[in-house]
């Protein structure tokens, strides 16, 4: 090895692995398994099926059945998935009047057709979905877990666990170092157009390194004239650790002023035009975001002791 060159991390034994026809597939490396589930769109008897779980009016595109679980050998288990999200969602009248007044104050400078606007978009609830849910954490007993097939994840009817607040975060020195990505998968758990009026739109991500893993839940809210919301909820774990870290953001931002960062087009012909499309993109609107409020609305920073697990 040449000097001074850094040897990459050698990744703990490890097998990809596939289920239910392909719709599950996930990693299993060390002490830990990771899967997805990713599922077409709810048809018109699972939407009647959660709607008997959830208080609020589903959204447009629901993805009832697509999922993220993370499962440690202890007993471990943390589940995302689009009906417990949906549960957080505020259903109390008054959740629609935190932001009414807001679209009414704005949509009323940019259209005459306001009132109209309003009564649509308006609904006795928080009709913009935002939701707090930062994953179910349980630990099922020795019996359930060796009563799975090694693929998938049971027990799921274990203890409810809560994270502890702590000091210790996500080590973003060893997520930038370069390493290969053993897993990687995305998936929609929600999307609705807000009639027409902006998105709302629930997502995972999770990417496996030989040293880490990284699991990312992302709530991202634009509400054309007024307002980005993005609520992010972040697993990580460095293998070799007895800790799970879970850190939770919550930031939003007007409107304009997220408008204003858009780049200005150089055509020495033509007058310069801003390229809307671009408050569409997810990505570009969250780091945006991030620059203008630096500070989270709210910052959660948790961890859950794997020793106190194994014991």
């Amino acid at each position: 090895m040449a000097s001074g060159a850094q040897a990459r991390p050698q990744a703990a034994p490890h097998r990809l692995f596939e289920a239910d026809g392909g719709s599950t597939k996930g990693i299993a490396i060390g002490d830990w398994r990771l899967s997805t589930t990713k599922r077409p769109i709810c048809n018109a008897s699972e939407l009647d099926r959660v709607a008997e779980q959830v208080a609020i009016p589903l959204p447009e595109m629901l993805f009832g059945n697509n999922r993220l679980a993370i499962e440690h050998r202890c007993g471990l288990l943390v589940s995302l998935d689009a009906v417990s999200a949906l549960a957080r969602v505020d259903n109390r009248p008054e959740a629609a009047d935190r932001i009414k007044v807001a679209c009414a104050a704005q949509w009323s400078k940019n259209s005459s057709n306001t009132h109209e606007k309003i009564r649509d978009i308006i609904k006795p609830y928080d009709w913009t979905y935002s939701t707090e849910h930062r994953g179910l954490v349980t630990v099922v007993g020795k019996a359930a877990r060796e009563g799975g097939n090694g693929n998938g994840i049971e027990g799921e009817s274990g203890a409810q666990l809560e994270m502890v607040p702590s000091d210790v975060g996500i080590n973003i020195q060893q997520l930038l170092k370069p390493e290969p990505i053993l897993f990687y998968d995305e998936l929609v758990l929600f999307e609705d157009e807000l009639a027409d009026n902006g998105v709302a739109l629930l997502s995972l991500r999770v990417r496996v390194m030989p040293s880490c893993f990284l699991v990312l839940q992302r709530f991202f809210l634009r509400v054309d004239g007024v307002m980005f919301r993005v609520i992010d909820t972040r697993y990580y774990h460095e293998f070799g650790s007895d800790v799970l870290i879970r850190e939770f953001h919550s930031r939003e931002a007007p409107y304009d002023a997220i408008r204003k960062r858009l780049p200005w087009t150089r055509d020495p012909v033509a007058a310069p035009v801003q390229d809307l499309s671009m408050l569409t993109d997810t990505n570009w609107v969250t780091a945006q975001v991030e620059k203008e409020t630096p500070m989270p609305t709210l910052h959660l920073r948790e961890s859950l002791s794997l020793l106190s697990l194994s014991a």
